[in-house]
């Protein structure tokens, strides 16, 4: 509990500079991940920028002032502003859940649209579930352009 009131006084510090002071800031952890969301804003789109891009350079300041304060380079940050964030992780999801469909239809690997690592690294957990366990997913691709392929598994076992 400690760490989610630092990290609470350490954004509404960074923050203070860009929002109107009715802000709501929320801060969740479970095991591995603190989840700070901000909410409130009267212009959200100015903390989330075109594709999220103003988003991630704060939660990338917001980590560095975090870690110089925690001395803590083992835990996850994670900034949303109005569920952005979760709301576009929600719809990867559904995209990639509607492959797998087609998927088990067709038999052909169906691709996801390259994503960030984050992105990737959700979709992979996600298919770890017992109801895709006919599921192999794979990152492939280099750079701003790795992507996640779905694949059936293969039928043999040694």
């Amino acid at each position: 509990m400690e760490t989610e009131k630092l990290l609470q006084e350490i954004l509404e510090e960074l923050i203070k500079y860009f929002t109107e002071p009715s802000v709501k800031i929320e801060i969740t952890s479970d095991n591995t991940t603190y989840k700070a969301n901000i909410a409130g804003l009267k212009n959200a789109a100015m903390l989330i920028g075109y594709h999220g891009e103003t988003l991630h350079s704060l939660q990338h300041i917001f980590k560095a002032l975090a870690f110089k304060r925690l001395g803590e380079m083992g835990i996850n940050i994670v900034l949303d502003v109005d569920n952005y964030k979760k709301e576009h992780e929600d719809n990867i999801l559904n995209l990639a859940e509607r492959k797998v469909e087609l998927l088990r239809k067709t038999k052909k690997i169906q691709i996801l649209p390259p994503m960030p690592a984050y992105l990737r690294r959700i979709v992979h957990m996600h298919f770890v579930q017992e109801k895709f366990q006919d599921i192999q997913t794979e990152s492939v691709g280099e750079n701003d352009h790795r992507q996640v392929t779905l694949k059936l598994k293969s039928e043999e076992k040694a």
